[in-house]
C-alpha cells in the first residue's frame, strides 16, 4: 500500500530528477478511466508549459514514495507582476489507482523571515 506524501515528511521523500524519471510505470493494463502516465512525462509536459509561458525555472523539487508510484513535481520562476511573488507550478501523478494525475499553479509569498508562506 502507496503512503501519502505529507508536508511533514516530504523532505525523507524528497528524490533528484533522474532517479524520478527512471522510475517505471507498474505492468497496469489501461482501464476504463485509469491509464498509467509515466513521472517522466509529467516532468517534460510540465516544464514544456512552463517554457511556452516565457518562464524561466528557478528552483525545482521531486518527491516519490518509496515504491515509486506515487510522485509530485514543483517549480517555481519568478513573477512579472512584483518582485516579492513567486509563481509555481506543481503536478502530482499517481501510478497505484489512488488518486487521477493533478496539476496547479499559483503564487508563494514570503510572510515572515521563519519560512512562511502563502499560497
Amino acid at each position: 500500500m502507496s503512503r501519502e506524501i505529507s508536508i511533514l515528511d516530504a523532505a525523507r521523500f524528497q528524490v533528484d530528477k533522474e532517479t524520478i524519471i527512471e522510475a517505471g510505470v507498474p505492468d497496469f493494463d489501461p482501464d476504463g478511466r485509469f491509464h498509467p502516465l509515466k513521472h517522466q512525462t509529467m516532468i517534460e509536459q510540465t516544464e514544456q508549459l512552463i517554457q511556452q509561458l516565457g518562464h524561466t525555472i528557478e528552483e525545482e523539487s521531486f518527491f516519490m514514495t518509496d515504491d515509486e508510484l506515487r510522485a509530485i513535481g514543483v517549480y517555481q520562476f519568478k513573477s512579472k507582476l512584483a518582485e516579492d511573488y513567486r509563481n509555481m507550478v506543481l503536478f502530482f501523478n499517481a501510478n497505484d489507482r489512488s488518486s487521477a494525475t493533478k496539476m496547479a499553479a499559483g503564487k508563494m509569498q514570503l510572510v515572515c523571515l521563519n519560512g512562511c508562506i502563502s499560497g
